[in-house]
């Protein structure tokens, strides 16, 4: 609550100046005492007299500390211990008067308080603050006790730190050491061999720091958060101990404090291309050339998400990073999940023999470590419902899943065997008529060689443009010759950034859980990209207690990024 007091001093029932003075509390404190809020003197004032607290419907709330009393400003009686006074209702202590006035905009209360000038502090009052700083309250047993405690919490540890000799003697009788100044345990990476039981590996000198070299004997790897040209390289470089902090409780060495991040990223930066490390080994080809600011995972404070796709260039594939608004996937791959999670068209079979709709999880396996996905595979994902067969009369023969070339070869082979075959056996009859394969309707000239290519060049036409490789593949002909478009899905959307699908999947139940992040039930074309967006994400999580899952910066971004320089230079170590 927005409190405005307006002090009015008075002399002779006349105005002499005012002020006005701010709070930002709930009440407010009144009395003679120098820590009190509003300090008042003279006869009839406490040092801790009352409490003034406005109340919501306008009135003034006063409860008086015994045995103090307020009185109303017409009043000459005893007064009362607790009064609810209404706005623009005078009341008393002592020579000053106050009362709750109407606030002025920007404000939830308002006080007006008259000070008479001429009240002064009293005798009572004086002798009570001089008796309660100047009177000894310290006996001399109290002093003993501070010498003793002195001794066995700082010079028998220090005996013990510059002696070992003296410092196994205190371990085994149970005297204090320098265990004791420890503020919490080790954390738990660092409970190593000759590292744990000796404080010197780290704590170089006493009472210091623990510098960068420390560090540096085993963390001499570990990456850095931008390269050697970034213009804070400098502000950041050699000070560890300032994010990851030892025996603390409970224990932990990531800093979790959204400042962290903030302090540098809440305005926006520029950032060259060079600075985007490759992904999956794809280089970066494209992205937006400022860095937009992030003050809080909000809507309104952090930009939207910046997807990593991978597209097809002249020179090879490459990564371009574009805004999840905007950004299409061209993967050269034809997929309508629609269709696909659709109960009434596409079904799968049980090995009991049920039906059922597909889930998202009979595709879409989840690889260990919780944040990507199992690479997609004709294969493993595909076959059980698209059959590369392509012969009735040889339902058991089916088309390698393979480069054009290699299908058209397949196909020749294939039906130039079966005509030689066919016309060898020509005076036998048939083991079972096949429509569209009476031999003197395929073969007049009865050669199996010319025959067998012009039979497989209508299968190659048949599957590249009606029906067949067509129907998922993006293909292309040059030259009289068929070219199946080279299909590459994103494996890594967020090359920058962390996520665990194993909570969220947790309440999953059939991929109801997948479809409110990824809208797969809504696309009709593999070209869109199923990424939630950051409205998805803030639905659930956020900075405050208040929402649903706390988060910090440091839960989805690492601060040392993978293909960054070392964080230590090679000259700090020891």
């Amino acid at each position: 609550m927005l409190i405005l007091v307006r002090k009015v001093r008075m002399q002779n029932n006349r105005i002499v100046d005012q002020n006005d003075e701010e709070f930002s509390a709930e009440h407010l404190t009144l009395g003679s005492r120098s820590d009190r809020d509003l300090q008042l003197f003279g006869d009839g004032v406490g040092t801790e007299h009352c409490v003034l607290q406005p109340q919501q419907n306008g009135q003034l709330l006063v409860q008086c500390q015994p045995p103090h009393k307020v009185l109303s400003a017409s009043e000459t009686g005893e007064g009362l211990r607790q009064l609810s006074a209404t706005a623009d209702q005078w009341l008393r202590i002592g020579p000053h008067q106050f009362a709750r006035v109407e606030a002025p905009p920007g404000f939830d209360a308002a006080i007006e308080l008259r000070v008479d000038i001429d009240a002064t502090e009293s005798l009572k009052q004086k002798l009570q603050q001089e008796l309660t700083l100047k009177l000894p309250r310290i006996r001399r047993h109290s002093y003993l006790l501070a010498l003793l405690t002195l001794a066995a919490t700082l010079l028998l540890p220090l005996w013990g730190f510059y002696d070992d000799g003296a410092q196994a003697l205190l371990d085994k009788s149970g005297a204090p050491s320098d265990r004791f100044w420890l503020s919490g345990p080790l954390a738990a990476p660092h409970h190593l061999p000759g590292l744990a039981n000796d404080c010197n590996s780290c704590h170089l000198k006493p009472f210091q720091q623990v510098p960068d070299q420390a560090c540096a004997q085993c963390h001499n790897t570990t990456p850095a958060h931008f390269g050697d040209a970034h213009p804070a390289a400098t502000r950041l470089d050699q000070d560890c101990a300032a994010c990851h902090k030892e025996h603390n409780e409970p224990e932990t060495l990531i800093v979790e404090n959204t400042a962290l991040c903030v302090d540098c990223h809440r305005s926006e930066q520029a950032r060259s291309l060079d600075s985007h490390f490759a992904v999956s080994g794809h280089p970066v080809a494209k992205a937006p050339t400022q860095l937009r600011a992030a003050s809080a995972f909000t809507e309104a404070a952090h930009p939207e998400f910046l997807l990593a796709l991978l597209k097809r260039e002249p020179n090879g594939w490459q990564i371009q990073r574009e805004r999840a608004a905007t950004a299409r996937e061209s993967s050269n791959l034809k997929f309508p999940h629609d269709v696909h999670t659709s109960s009434n068209k596409v079904w799968r079979k049980e090995k009991n023999g049920q039906q059922r709709a597909l889930h998202c999880g009979d595709c879409h396996q989840l690889a260990d470590d919780g944040e990507h996905f199992q690479p997609i595979t004709m294969e493993t994902h595909c076959a059980d419902c698209h059959s590369l067969s392509f012969d009735d009369a040889a339902p058991y023969r089916s088309l390698p899943h393979a480069q054009a070339d290699v299908v058209e070869t397949y196909l020749a082979e294939f039906y130039v065997k079966q005509l030689a075959e066919q016309l060898r056996l020509a005076a036998a009859p048939p083991p079972r008529w096949v429509p569209a394969r009476d031999l003197d309707t395929l073969c007049p000239s009865r050669d199996p060689l010319q025959c067998g290519l012009a039979w497989a060049d209508r299968e190659i036409s048949q599957l590249f443009q009606t029906s067949g490789c067509v129907d998922c593949h993006e293909v292309d002909q040059h030259d009289g010759r068929w070219q199946v478009r080279e299909v590459r899905l994103t494996q890594n959307w967020m090359p920058e950034a962390r996520f665990d699908h194993r909570p969220h999947l947790s309440a999953t139940v059939d991929g109801e859980g997948c479809l409110r992040c990824h809208q797969a039930d809504r696309s009709s074309h593999s070209r869109d990209v199923l990424m939630p967006s950051l409205a998805d994400c803030t639905a659930c999580h956020g900075e405050k207690q208040s929402q649903a899952v706390l988060l910090q910066c440091i839960d989805c971004h690492s601060f040392h990024r993978t293909g960054m320089p070392a964080m230590l230079k090679a000259e700090t170590l020891p």
